[in-house]
């Protein structure tokens, strides 16, 4: 697999990203939206906030890539469902009615059910969204951005979250509900998370979670970047010796995930469909390495990638799968 040209076909309209309302990635903590990891009260929460026209130069037009936000720790967090809306409005305040701050340009960006997204702290972390989102400020000035999480939780221990970074900025909020979330919330003037609008930038992050193996977890991990024209390693661990194994690539990844428990394979998952599928075997410490080039073209395009593994030991299905990797292609 030496080239993913095939997958990269267009470019995104503006170079740059901006940050609201700052770019440090550390300071004040608060768990909204995202969730509280020990507190259930908080697992499920509505969230709007506002981006104005000054936040990002007065730009006429933006192709948004991705966005990205600052966790306070490192670790992977599980959602039960997510589902992150775009919009736009001429509005310079936000109303407590959520729907009503969604005046125009309103798309989905990200859509999710068990969804892992593997953070690192005082960082920022791109969440990974599935599509672009195509600013035009003739259909109004500021951007709305609203996330809506159901069943969050950190995936790998029960250790209170302290949140994500906040700035100085107004936020909408509703949380301890169940079933569908009110139709208005409480309307604050401080405290909204802070977060990255990508308009550019290369992005490399891992999502998801590997399964046991007999030789430990199988992990997918990634050296390099997904900067055009640059290189990266996708590396596999954790596999037995000499073992078959496939690295499959798509350029979506698949909704919900597939639990392979259903074909016995408790604890395992699939990702992604197998639209290219790469096979070789592991080293006798159960690794592989397999080096990818960027193409030059295709700024703004995503391919995602996974890593199956032959293991008799391991369960009635005989394979077990790793978490899985996200190229954001871009300068």
């Amino acid at each position: 697999m030496k080239t993913l040209a095939v997958l990269l076909l267009a470019s995104a309209v503006s170079a740059q990203s901006y940050f609201i309302p700052d770019n440090s990635p550390s300071g004040t903590s608060n768990v909204i939206p995202f969730g509280h990891s020990t507190t259930t009260s908080w697992e499920n929460q509505k969230y709007q906030t506002m981006a104005a026209a000054a936040d990002i130069n007065n730009a006429a037009v933006l192709q948004i890539t991705d966005l990205a936000f600052p966790p306070s720790l490192s670790g992977l967090r599980h959602f039960d469902s997510i589902e992150i809306v775009m919009a736009q409005t001429s509005a310079s305040t936000m109303s407590t009615t959520f729907a009503a701050n969604l005046s125009a340009n309103v798309q989905t960006v990200l859509s999710a059910k068990n969804y892992e997204w593997n953070q690192t702290a005082n960082t920022w972390n791109r969440i990974g969204l599935d599509r672009p989102y195509l600013y035009i400020a003739a259909q109004g000035a500021n951007i709305v951005l609203q996330i809506t999480v159901s069943g969050a939780r950190l995936a790998t221990t029960s250790t209170a979250w302290p949140g994500h970074g906040t700035g100085s900025r107004p936020r909408l909020f509703a949380y301890n509900y169940t079933g569908a979330p009110p139709a208005a919330g409480t309307l604050g003037s401080s405290s909204a998370v802070k977060w990255e609008i990508v308009t550019d930038g290369n992005d490399l992050s891992l999502f998801g979670k590997g399964c046991q193996g007999s030789n430990g977890a199988v992990a997918l991990s990634t050296t390099g970047s997904a900067k055009l024209g640059g290189s990266a390693t996708i590396d596999l661990s954790g596999a037995p010796a000499n073992a078959l194994n496939a690295l499959i690539v798509n350029i979506s990844r698949l909704e919900p995930p597939l639990d392979l428990a259903i074909i016995g394979a408790p604890g395992c998952s699939m990702y992604l469909l197998d639209a290219i599928a790469v096979y070789g075997v592991a080293t006798s410490t159960g690794s592989r390495s397999i080096p990818v080039t960027m193409p030059t073209a295709g700024q703004g395009l995503r391919a995602y990638v996974q890593y199956f593994v032959r293991d008799a030991a391991a369960n009635n299905l005989g394979w077990t799968s790793s978490n899985y990797a996200r190229f954001l292609l871009g300068n």
